[in-house]
């Protein structure tokens, strides 16, 4: 049985005060495998207990066991209405996409795409990592940099990354495109940013994957398999729209600066 399942079948017994993080759950998905305990319980004006009795009640020891299940079954893709009847393959996969939109949406904040812009205003030097189609996001990024006139250098070489990686200094910004975080020489290099204390911007669709203890900001985005399992889509629309979010608030940034300057 999965999570939503169990939620369902508790629900005859909720209080008013379950009720109110059974919706919470349902109806953001994303942001409730995004942020802990604290977080959503500041979100919807519940006490941390009142969720961690609520996790009990649907059949879990605690909130950490619920949390890994839900995530978990978030990633499957089951919970995806695979019994919705669509006119054609076409439609289910736009209807794939927009969902995954509504996901960006709820598990994006503003505030962490100021943090990671006012980071990479700040920084000395901007290197864009990402191997195969992350390779694509990363050079993608650095492309789009010329649009807001800012520079950045994109090393999607799986030989050279963990070299240039090791040769980061504090003042630096090192940003990795990882659609898993398992990839051996990605892991080996963003290990070596922060050896060399080099501040690290993750942008991910899986928040707990091996590459994420090590770096100091995360981006969380959806991925196609967060919803279904039924087709081989790829991730990168989602990179690429990030891309394009994150530099409109570049680009209003660094206009900022220039005003200051010519005041």
């Amino acid at each position: 049985m999965n999570p939503l399942q169990k939620m369902q079948m508790a629900s005859g017994t909720f209080t008013k005060t379950d009720q109110k993080i059974y919706q919470f759950i349902k109806e953001n998905p994303a942001e409730t495998v995004h942020l802990n305990i604290q977080d959503i319980a500041s979100k919807i004006n519940v006490s941390k207990s009142a969720i961690l009795r609520f996790t009990q009640r649907i059949g879990y020891d605690g909130f950490a066991e619920f949390k890994f299940d839900f995530n978990r079954f978030i990633h499957s893709g089951q919970n995806h209405e695979r019994n919705q009847v669509y006119p054609s393959k076409l439609e289910e996969i736009i209807d794939i996409y927009e969902k995954g939109l509504i996901l960006m949406r709820q598990s994006l904040h503003e505030q962490e795409i100021k943090a990671m812009v006012s980071q990479m205003i700040k920084a000395n030097k901007v290197k864009i990592f990402g191997v195969n189609s992350t390779g694509l996001a990363a050079t993608q990024l650095r492309n789009r940099f010329h649009k807001v006139d800012f520079d950045g250098e994109a090393i999607t070489d799986q030989v050279l990354i963990p070299e240039i990686a090791a040769q980061g200094h504090e003042k630096d910004l090192h940003i990795y495109f990882s659609t898993k975080g398992s990839q051996i020489s990605m892991l080996t290099a963003i290990e070596n940013s922060a050896k060399s204390h080099v501040p690290t911007i993750l942008i991910t669709m899986d928040a707990h994957c091996k590459m994420a203890k090590y770096a100091t900001q995360i981006i969380l985005l959806p991925s196609p398999q967060m919803i279904t399992s039924d087709y081989f889509l790829g991730e990168q629309p989602f990179n690429f729209i990030f891309i394009e979010i994150l530099l409109s608030y570049l680009g209003e940034e660094l206009k900022k600066e220039d005003e200051k300057r010519t005041d």
